[in-house]
């Protein structure tokens, strides 16, 4: 079976329920916790203090959920919190790998089979492989589409998550394409 990875995005959050609160956001991603596999907690325009305040409040308010939390890019924040699950940008990845090797889960940011291979060499647990279809977090770049994803997934042993643009009438073609999880952003936030 192949896993529903939500990443949050509290723009697009707002964008939908205007006359929302950060607490109702929190809310939100704890009702995501429900249903999906993982939640990637990828608030890259947040203050550091910030981001790490909303990364305890939901690892204590999702403990015992079914979904896993993924923090994102916050190596500190994860080691402070005693949480070893990050997913990060290749070069981030790159530049801090021998202290990941301490972290349960890391998962990186891939844009070529290339990519996906270096990480995978670095001990990735998975990678997330971007744009698939047309998104608007990405308006003027040409997606990867479904042949490059089959590339990708047929190129490394580990989990290749497809991202980008992915609904309810595309998510089937990714998995039929290899991909081991299909992550959604724009859905989930709204």
């Amino acid at each position: 079976m192949y896993k529903k990875i939500a990443i949050s995005n509290r723009e697009i959050f707002f964008n939908h329920h205007a006359k929302s609160s950060l607490p109702d956001f929190v809310n939100h991603l704890a009702g995501l916790c429900d249903v999906v596999d993982f939640l990637i907690l990828r608030e890259k325009d947040l203050p550091l203090t910030d981001y790490r305040n909303l990364s305890a409040a939901l690892l204590r308010l999702c403990s015992g959920k079914k979904a896993q939390i993924i923090l994102h890019s916050d190596i500190d924040g994860c080691i402070k919190l005693n949480h070893k699950k990050i997913h990060l940008p290749l070069q981030l990845f790159a530049e801090n790998l021998t202290v990941l090797k301490s972290f349960e889960t890391v998962g990186v940011s891939v844009h070529s089979a290339a990519e996906a291979v270096f990480a995978e060499k670095n001990n990735a647990s998975y990678v997330t492989f971007s744009h698939i279809f047309p998104t608007d977090c990405k308006k003027n770049l040409q997606p990867k589409g479904l042949a490059e994803l089959e590339k990708v997934c047929r190129c490394v042993k580990i989990p290749v998550f497809a991202l980008g643009g992915i609904n309810d009438e595309n998510e089937a073609a990714v998995i039929a394409a290899g991909a081991a999880g299909a992550c959604r952003m724009s859905d989930c936030m709204k």
